[in-house]
């Protein structure tokens, strides 16, 4: 993997995923509207950052400790 191919990775669609989860999601009526799906996509989110932690973590980090 380049080091472009990494950082790209990384950089990924986080922040866009985030902002429309907080955007789908701004009150707890809302939350309380539809529990389910909040469950739900409340988990797919914070996979998706335990995700980026561990390419920061394993890829990242060793891309810029090679280049030190």
């Amino acid at each position: 993997m380049s080091s472009e191919d990494i950082i790209f990775t990384v950089k990924g669609g986080l922040k866009a995923a985030f902002e429309a989860y907080r955007g789908k999601w701004p009150s707890p009526a809302s939350i309380q509207a539809n529990a389910h799906s909040f469950r739900s996509e409340t988990t797919t989110v914070l996979q998706s950052l335990k995700k980026r932690i561990d390419r920061e973590n394993g890829d990242l980090y060793k891309l810029v400790d090679s280049l030190s």
